[in-house]
């Protein structure tokens, strides 16, 4: 720890928050500013009082229980080792592990930055962008050979001719009248456009009076921060983005493609990338099973709601040739935390390298993560299983035929 004047704390503290290193995140915001109150205070707050003081906890509440103190300290950590220090200073703000205080410490050496930084404010926009290129502020985003851009399957995109669009995956809603009035909206597996619900009503002719189509899809929350770290390692253009439903044969064949979403939201992508895997779909979408093992790996995401704990989610990533020669990329999740986890992971050196070296670089290949989640939020991600693919089984007879629940 480095001998630091008392005035040294505050006037750190102030310029991190005045810098915009913390976010738009209410909840880190909040956790930095109780943290900075006891700053100069005798004793720490302890992991409780952190939880009632700023996450509303209850006062009787059980941290072995509940762990959103550690998570959202863990978050803000991170935060702080990547905040950018004074030029020369030899002071930096950190939280020291297993405490719940801010200090002063020797600031991490960092990489220079490679151009702006995307503006906070591009998670949200991206949700209202589909359909239409995405747009930032400034800087051109091609990166030397050290950097994820030029590693493993984003290498193939760069060096290719074709245009690169990112698919996110998307679900269909439909409303319902009750009583000659439009009373809510309805997600049903199995109904994934207008013409699936025609022929549903079709064939239950009790729906032609109660449902409606509204012209309506939804994307998973995830997507859009995933969308926000990938983006801008697919060149200095800004890539078209369009939803699966959108995804036509053509496109599949003319472009090169990004799968950003969950894994029951894939689409017309669905039977290629389990066509000739080493996993299947298990009873649902949340449930993935490995065909070589036998091992089943079904997120607890949904169990997770109601007792706010943490619980194991699932990611998967892979690439694959196209139909006529594009490349594809998938980064799905079982659930949002999932989602998140993996893209940080395949826009990160470390997570590249890791990836390539167990896949051993090969050209078609696919990986499945666990994923420890809060929430919707993503704690800490590790690699369980990648290997190569059969590319020939992929877009061939072979392979097809696989089952895949209605949800």
């Amino acid at each position: 720890m480095t001998a630091a004047k008392p005035s040294a704390l505050p006037a750190e503290i102030d310029r991190v928050r005045r810098s915009g290193a913390l976010g738009r995140s209410t909840l880190l915001l909040r956790l930095f500013d109780y943290l900075a109150e006891h700053a100069g205070a005798e004793r720490s707050p302890k992991e409780s009082e952190v939880a009632v003081a700023v996450f509303g906890r209850r006062p009787d509440f059980d941290p072995t229980h509940d762990a959103v103190a550690r998570v959202y300290v863990h978050k803000l950590r991170k935060r702080l080792e990547s905040a950018p220090a004074f030029e020369g200073a030899p002071i930096a703000l950190t939280i020291p592990r297993g405490e719940y205080r801010l200090a002063l410490a020797a600031p991490v050496e960092r990489a220079k930055p490679r151009g702006k930084r995307l503006a906070p404010a591009l998670a949200a926009l991206a949700l209202l962008t589909l359909g239409a290129p995405l747009a930032w502020a400034g800087g051109s985003w091609l990166m030397s050979s050290g950097e994820p851009a030029a590693l493993g399957p984003w290498q193939a995109l760069a060096d290719s001719q074709r245009p690169t669009l990112i698919v996110v995956g998307d679900y269909y809603i439909f409303g319902e009248y009750r009583e000659g009035q439009p009373d809510r909206l309805v997600r049903e597996y199995g109904v994934e456009s207008a013409t699936d619900l025609a022929r549903a009503a079709a064939r239950q002719p009790d729906r032609r009076e109660r449902y409606f189509d509204l012209g309506l899809t939804y994307v998973p929350v995830g997507a859009a921060k995933a969308i926000a770290q990938v983006a801008p390692l697919l060149g200095p253009q800004a890539p078209r983005t369009v939803t699966a439903s959108q995804l036509t044969p053509a496109m599949i064949k003319e472009n090169n493609l990004v799968y950003i979403g969950y894994l029951s939201g894939l689409g017309p992508l669905k039977e290629a990338v389990f066509s000739g895997s080493r996993f299947e779909v298990g009873q649902t979408y949340d449930e993935l099973v490995d065909r070589k093992t036998g091992r089943r790996y079904a997120s607890q995401a949904m169990e997770a709601i109601e007792n706010k704990g943490m619980y194991e989610d699932y990611g998967y990533v892979g690439s694959f040739a196209g139909p006529a020669g594009g490349r594809i990329v998938i980064i799905a999740g079982t659930r949002d935390a999932a989602l998140s986890q993996v893209a940080e992971t395949v826009t990160s050196r470390d997570g590249l390298r890791q990836l390539a070296g167990k896949a051993a670089g090969a050209p078609a290949f696919e990986a499945l993560y666990v994923i420890d989640g809060l929430d919707q939020l993503n704690v800490d991600g590790r690699l369980l299983v990648a290997a190569p693919r059969d590319q020939a089984a992929i877009w061939g007879a072979g392979g097809r035929g696989a089952h895949f629940p209605v949800g």
